[in-house]
């Protein structure tokens, strides 16, 4: 499949004709405005199939920010327990995640 780039105003005179070459899925167009990229003109079906694919990564993205504002709201609920303890300031930045020999690292 070729990809053609036009200006914004040959894709405005030519539309219905740009429109029928895309949907035989024989070409795609870039159209520039200004020397700037603006749109793709591209088969329905390449779009939806695009589309299909980045599902996934969006809702894997959803689940890690999940994940990380779970863990984040975890980690505020620790620092509260240990400051009820009187731990606070007990671990070390570089240590917030200690290895098992290092526990209990308080002492």
């Amino acid at each position: 499949m070729t990809v053609t780039t036009v200006s914004i105003q040959e894709a405005q005179t030519h539309l219905a004709d740009l429109g029928r070459r895309v949907a035989r899925g024989k070409e795609r167009f870039i159209v520039y405005q200004h020397g700037e990229p603006l749109v793709a003109l591209v088969p329905v079906d390449d779009l939806q199939h695009a589309e299909k694919e980045r599902l996934p990564q969006g809702r894997a993205l959803r689940e890690l920010r999940a994940a990380y504002l779970t863990m984040s709201e975890t980690a505020r609920q620790a620092e509260i327990a240990f400051a009820e303890e009187g731990l606070q300031g007990q671990l070390a930045p570089d240590e917030a995640f200690p290895g098992e020999e290092q526990w209990p690292w308080w002492e």
